[in-house]
């Protein structure tokens, strides 16, 4: 069995620098779009050639990484599972907040 580990492309907080809201809500980029359909044709051809087996992929409940594990269960005619129990961790009164406000008020 093989395990391939993917961490979601690109988000609007990684573009400002935020630490993750309370609420997961922060959706890809148009570049982490791109990265994630990058991704997908990797995942894809890996399939085709035999390589690998259809993977079962699971994912966090974030927009992030759903909209991330959309992207490759579509390319790879695959289904996707989300778990509450893979979130980050919670930046507690850091959320929300850029890392230069962060260094300011902690």
């Amino acid at each position: 069995m093989d395990i391939f580990i993917v961490r979601h492309p690109e988000s609007s907080k990684n573009t400002t620098h935020s630490f993750s809201s309370l609420g997961d809500k922060e959706k890809l980029t148009e570049s982490g779009l791109l990265q994630a359909h990058n991704l997908s044709i990797l995942f894809s051809d890996l399939i085709n050639n035999n390589i690998i087996n259809t993977p079962l992929i699971n994912c966090a409940n974030s927009n992030r990484s759903i909209e991330t594990a959309e992207i490759i269960a579509k390319s790879c005619n695959s289904n996707y599972n989300i778990y509450d129990s893979l979130l980050s961790t919670k930046a507690g009164a850091l959320a929300g907040i850029s890392e230069e406000e962060a260094k300011k008020s902690h």
